[in-house]
């Protein structure tokens, strides 16, 4: 049972910075085409970017309910504690890759300070779906019939 959740949550850990490629620069060309400045993106990009991230903490918190409520479980708290480590560690590491291409330190800066919000909400967002189930069928109902 363990294992066939470390082997989804963990797979699609790998897989959610391909999928945020797929999400965001779709969107970026489009509003380029337009014509549209980088003032007009910003609210777009930052409200695209926290519906993604609240559906992976939606779907590591599915994921550990959905594993936790299983009658064979008796440790739960490892199931919630590896599906968080699930959640942090993708933004975790293209933070690092980001960071990594700042041609200044004012760039790495900014791109701390955006890191640190979208962690800020990944946590926070895994907290409330993992205490209110529901509120991930309000808001990611459609992905997690996809996806689980």
């Amino acid at each position: 049972m363990f294992w066939s959740f470390l082997a989804k949550t963990w797979g699609a850990a790998l897989l959610v910075d391909v999928a945020y490629g797929f999400v965001m620069v779709p969107v970026i060309a489009f509003m380029v085409r337009l014509g549209a400045g980088i003032h007009a993106m910003t609210p777009i990009g930052v409200s695209l970017q926290v519906y993604f991230w609240g559906g992976w903490s939606a779907y590591c918190a599915a994921q550990a309910t959905v594993h936790v409520v299983a009658p064979d479980v008796s440790q739960s708290w490892l199931y919630y504690g590896v599906a968080f480590l699930a959640v942090i560690g993708p933004l975790e590491y293209m933070a690092y890759r980001e960071k990594a291409s700042a041609k200044s330190l004012e760039e790495a800066h900014a791109i701390q300070a955006g890191t640190r919000f979208y962690r800020w909400l990944v946590m926070i967002a895994y907290v409330l779906f993992c205490i209110w189930p529901i509120s991930v069928v309000w808001l990611y109902g459609w992905l997690l019939v996809w996806l689980i």
